[in-house]
């Protein structure tokens, strides 16, 4: 009978033993699994640009605009008169997109901006003064192919189209009187302009690789418009040129 007790006791103990045992491994594996994971990924290095095959941009533009200006025809167009007179204006664009390499070389970049441009006038007499600027404000979305060469300081020349939908257009006019009197005035309207417009892109770039998963991106940029800012019946054909700098960052995932 004792034989029989301590027989069935020691089975008991042994399967408790046992349990105990296999229950206290699996959060053993798992912190270790969880540390080696922590330490893979701070032993990962940021992306380069060279490593890199998709990057995302932010960048702010300025630029200095003009335009060409020429009559609608016979049937609607008018003379220049004192439109023939204005100069060029300076306006600041902002622009978010993304860069995906093609092959070791190439890359094309898209991305969707606020882009202004615009024109200006001025007559000022010793008593008398009347000046006007014009501003074209569009929602853009630029796309490019891009040549690139370099590692660490990676140069790139691109070309490409920008379509850009009219958001609308200001002028700021200022005047003062023989009677001394000054005022101003702001006119916004979104008749009478053409709805899309697009444009043809020109640009050089320098990125500067930080090591820190971002590059530091400058860019001169050439713009000329393609058709008209003005609707079907207006007196005037008119197409912006613009020549600017881009400069932001680059982050490379």
């Amino acid at each position: 009978m004792h034989t029989r007790l301590f027989v069935l006791f020691l089975m008991f103990s042994t399967a408790g033993f046992g349990q105990i045992i296999v229950g206290g491994e699996d959060p053993v594996e798992q912190t270790d699994k969880k540390e080696e994971k922590g330490r893979d990924s701070l032993k990962r290095p940021p992306a380069s640009q060279n490593q890199a095959s998709t990057s995302i941009y932010f960048i702010t533009n300025y630029s200095l605009n003009n335009r060409t200006l020429s009559e609608n025809g016979e049937l609607f167009g008018d003379t220049l008169g004192t439109r023939a007179d204005e100069f060029g204006s300076k306006s600041w664009s902002f622009a978010v997109g993304l860069q995906n390499k093609l092959s070791e070389n190439f890359f094309w970049d898209g991305g969707i901006g606020w882009y202004r441009n615009g024109e200006q006038y001025l007559f000022e007499k010793t008593d008398t003064m009347f000046a006007y600027q014009n501003i074209y404000n569009y929602v853009v979305m630029p796309i490019r192919i891009n040549a690139a060469f370099g590692k660490t300081l990676r140069w790139s020349i691109g070309a490409g189209l920008m379509p850009q939908m009219f958001a609308g257009y200001r002028q700021e006019q200022q005047w003062k009187t023989t009677t001394s009197s000054a005022g101003d005035e702001t006119i916004k309207t979104r008749i009478g302009y053409n709805s899309f417009v697009i444009s043809m892109l020109y640009n050089a770039s320098l990125s500067i690789d930080m090591s820190t998963g971002w590059s530091l991106l400058i860019s001169p940029e050439a713009r000329f418009q393609l058709n008209t800012s003005y609707g079907k019946y207006s007196p005037y054909i008119h197409k912006n040129r613009s020549y600017g700098l881009s400069f932001g960052l680059l982050k490379h995932l």
